[in-house]
Order: C-alpha cells, then structure tokens, then sequence
C-alpha cells in the first residue's frame, strides 16, 4: 500500500503556472539588455515564476539540505575512506565549516545536514534525526540495498525536510547526499542476453564496480541471469528485441542520466557505434572517438596505453591528433601529471617517402607549443627507442621519452591492434580497454576477450565514469 503522506504530497504537484511564465518572460525581455542575453538563466528564472505561480520571483532565502547516509557496499572494498568519514563530514557540515558550507555562503544559502542512516550514528547539534535505516543501506552485491518501505521512507524524509525549509522561508532549495560509497556507477549492457558478457558484468557487480541495467530479450536475461546464479530485478531490465532496438535503447538511458557507462553485449560493434555517434540522438562528446587499450606488459616497467585498436583503421594527422588527445585525456584523468607519449613509426628521422614520419613530427611540435596541454610527445621514434632505455643509449637518441613511454600512438589500427593482442596473449599481458570521446565511457568486449580483460575494461570504464 503507498504511503498515504507521499499520496497527498504527489496528488498536490500541479502543472507550472502558464500566466506567470509568460508574465516572467516578459519581464526580462523588457529589461535593457540583449534579448535573451542571459541565456538559461532567463530560463530558469521563467520555470521558477510557473512553479512559484507568480512572475515575480524572489530568491532572498535559499537553502541546501544534505542527506547524509553510509552504504552496505564498501564491504566489497570499493571505498577509499572507512565509513567513519560520514560523521566526521557531518559534524564538520553542522558547524558550518565543511567546502559545502564555504560555497553556500558565498550563495547567500544556509546547510542543513540531515541523517537518513549513518553507521555512527550519534546526536549532533544542528544534525537533523531523520533516519531511515539504522546503519544504512545493505550490500547491493549481496541483496536489495533497501526495501519499498524503506524506499517510502526516504522519499518521507525528504518531502518533510523540503517542508520544513519551506515553512521556514527558503524559496529556493538544492537537495545533495553525502556518504562512504554512495556513487556506485550504473552501466548499461547492450544486448545484454550473452552468458559471456553476462558473467564480466556479475563479477563487477559483486566487486562492488558498477550496477547494471540491462537491455535487450527480457525472458533470456532473466533466464541467464538464473542460470548463473545473479538473479536480477526486473526493474532493471529494458526489453528490447532486436539488435537496432537494443542500441538506441541504451544510448537513449545514457543520455537520460539512467546509467553513467556502456558495455556492448550479442550486438555488432557498427550497430551500437551508430547509435553513439548519431547526431541528434547519440553520446559523441569529442570531435573523433578512439580506442585506448591499457597493458600491464610483464617485460616493462610501467602500464602502457595503446591507441588506436579498435576505430580509425588509417588515421591521417588530423585523426591522429584527436586520438592522442583522447589518449592523453584519459592519461592525465587517471594522474599522469605529464604523460609521456610516442608517436610510432619504423624509423626516427623525417623521410618524404613516409607520410607517418612527418605527421610525428607535425604532433611533437604541437605538443611543444602546448596544443594537448601537460605532456611531452616524441615523433618520429621507432617502437624499441620509444620501450627500451639501452636501445636509445645504443643509439645515441635522447628524449625524455626514450625508453620511457606512457602512451603509444600506433601508425594505424593494424598495427596497435595486432601489437596489444600479441602482449596479451603471447606475453601474458593484462589488458583493459575502452572507446574515448564520449560523454560515458564505451566498452566494447568481445567473445574472443578473456573473463580478466572484460572485468578490468569494466572497473576502467567504471573509474573514467566517476
């Protein structure tokens, strides 16, 4: 039975003020400034005026209320902080000291911290009690997080703390939540009626990595998902039937804020890639994507970052340029201060004769004058000048990224892919992998992956979502 307080309180919602929309649009295009000048903020202003159902907005009063909880998860080891972190950031949001509290401030916006279900639980001043669960949400890798009571609860919680701050005058109120292991990421499965894919996504669930929602033949997910004993909710599977269907559903959950990362499951690379790239309706961010592998290559002293394996087959320089963007990206993201990368070619010296040689030097020249920010990149250089320190010494070739190298920018896709595929299968490499320039991270595994490369392309498309 639905809680009959959250009944009224959504029988209550009524459509946005027409006349007081219009009568605040109007008001601002009076105002003496370019029409429009202030962009979504007019806007914004106007959607404010229907809700408040008066075109004459005030915002004097505003407020921030943050829920504060800890989560069942970080059991799996996926926190970088034990739990105690909640309560210590609590008590520091009470006494007005917190960063959130510094930032309000400056916003003209009072911070009430609330507790919906720390593990530490203890009575703090200016800490409102509004607890849900004792101790917190459960384990999601072990279990539902919470029940539909509870669920009803925390919604009672924060309709009751919004009608307080609103008795107290705040016109205006941003709601946040802040606990140990609160953003687990979702990741949404293409296709996703594939044992094989299946079993990576599970691993990575009960890893604490991601949780997924699944898209594609509703009955065969479930059936699998049986099968090997992960059992999911239906609520989180979207059925979709066919291949097209199954790609536009899950490009369309990413852009709807349902799921923060993409796995490709039983689909073709070129259907789910056309549903990405698609103008109007997909997840391109960059002007190229790209595909960057990630080896833990037991003959070198470092990871080594692969690119391109897996999209542009013969990149010309511009393409090349978009591609080591992406890769450097992607380097710095994960802390490379100042990544080191090589622009690989047979030989080290400018020939006419070679086209990749002069785009190396095109790059490192670029890289010189700053075009990719924090970096150093060498081009031409030959793959053993780029890995080996005494090879380069041999040579008499000096560069800082001489035997050094953190990223390697392949001459095309032939090539990047046959090297990272022969480290991993030949030489015992781990590998991850992922597609850069979207706005959620893409991992398209493949059958042929092994179980281990799947989940570390998961866990690195999970880290890049946060």
């Amino acid at each position: 039975m639905r809680d009959t307080f959250i009944q009224a309180r959504l029988n209550g919602i009524t459509p946005p003020d027409r006349e007081a929309m219009e009568g605040a649009r109007l008001h601002w295009d009076a105002i003496a400034k370019p029409l429009h000048g202030l962009g979504r903020l007019e806007d914004m202003v106007v959607r404010i005026a229907g809700a408040a159902g008066t075109p004459e907005v005030r915002l004097d009063r505003k407020g921030v209320a943050v829920f504060c909880a800890d989560n069942g998860v970080v059991a799996e080891g996926v926190a970088q902080t034990g739990q105690e972190v909640t309560l210590a950031v609590a008590r520091s949001m009470a006494a007005g000291r917190s960063s959130v509290c510094r930032m309000a401030r400056v916003a003209g916006a009072e911070v009430l911290p609330v507790d919906v279900g720390m593990l530490a639980h203890e009575a703090v001043p200016g800490l409102r009690d509004r607890v849900v669960m004792e101790g917190g949400t459960r384990n999601m890798t072990r279990g539902p997080a919470m029940d539909r009571s509870a669920g009803e609860a925390a919604l009672r919680a924060g309709l009751e703390t919004a009608e307080e701050l609103a008795d107290r005058g705040i016109q205006l109120l941003a709601a946040g939540e802040m606990g140990i292991g609160n953003t687990t990421t979702t990741a949404v499965v293409a296709a996703a009626h594939d044992p094989h894919t299946l079993e990576a996504v599970f691993q990575a669930r009960r890893d604490g990595l991601i949780r997924p929602l699944l898209v594609g033949e509703r009955d065969k997910i479930l059936r699998i998902a049986e099968e090997l004993g992960a059992p999911m909710p239906e609520e989180d599977v979207v059925d979709a039937r066919d291949d097209g269907e199954c790609a536009r559903r899950s490009v369309e959950l990413i852009r709807q804020g349902r799921g923060q990362l993409l796995i490709k499951g039983l689909l073709p690379t070129g259907t789910l890639l056309g549903a990405v790239v698609r103008r109007e309706s997909g997840i391109r961010a960059a002007e190229l994507l790209s595909h960057v592998a990630i080896l833990d290559v037991p003959a070198y002293h470092k990871l080594m970052f692969i690119t391109d394996g897996g999209m542009v087959v013969a990149p010309d320089l511009a393409q090349k340029r978009a591609i080591l963007k992406n890769a450097l990206d992607l380097c710095r993201f994960l802390g490379y201060e100042e990544p080191k990368a090589a622009v690989l070619c047979a030989v080290e010296t400018v020939s006419p004769h070679m086209a990749e040689t002069g785009d190396g030097a095109a790059l490192k020249a670029e890289a010189e004058r700053g075009d990719f920010g924090p970096c150093q990149v060498e081009g031409p250089i030959s793959f053993d000048l780029a890995t080996d320190r005494q090879a380069a010494q041999v040579k008499g070739y000096h560069s800082p990224v001489a035997g050094d190298a953190d990223c390697l920018l392949m001459p095309n896709l032939d090539a990047a892919n046959v090297f990272f595929k022969s480290a991993n299968h030949l030489c015992n490499a781990s590998l991850a992998a992922m597609v850069a320039g979207t706005k959620a991270p893409c991992v398209l595994t493949s059958r042929g992956d092994s179980a281990e490369s799947k989940l570390y392309s998961i866990a690195l498309a999970a880290l890049s979502a946060k």
